[in-house]
């Protein structure tokens, strides 16, 4: 369900897990982190219950909280690699790296 490392929480929601359960395990392992912001990355934006989560608990914590959406491997890598930056640069880098790392092969010629 939670996992919670320095500077790090994964949260899975299965599927009978409700949203306000999801919110409460979230804003658990974001205390257990004792951080002063965070960044929460998402697979997909829309109406699924991981993103609704995750304004919830953005919503919660107000501009101390970032929510990125279109997870990518890119981006996840980026994140953990850069997560002692503060979270609005964490999140630029995160959502510029992930778009950069969208590429179609081979290579098509550009104009």
């Amino acid at each position: 369900m939670g996992l919670a490392t320095s500077q790090l929480a994964a949260l899975d929601l299965p599927p009978d897990m409700s949203r306000e359960r999801a919110f409460s395990v979230g804003r658990m392992l974001i205390a257990d982190l004792r951080c002063e912001a965070c960044l929460l990355l998402v697979d997909v934006g829309g109406g699924a219950s991981p993103f609704a989560v995750a304004q919830m608990i953005q919503g919660s914590l107000g501009e101390s909280a970032q929510v990125l959406c279109g997870l990518n491997v890119a981006m996840l890598v980026t994140a953990l690699c850069h997560r002692d930056l503060d979270v609005d640069e964490l999140a630029a880098r995160a959502r510029q790296r992930a778009s950069d790392g969208i590429q179609a092969w081979p290579v098509a010629a550009r104009p």
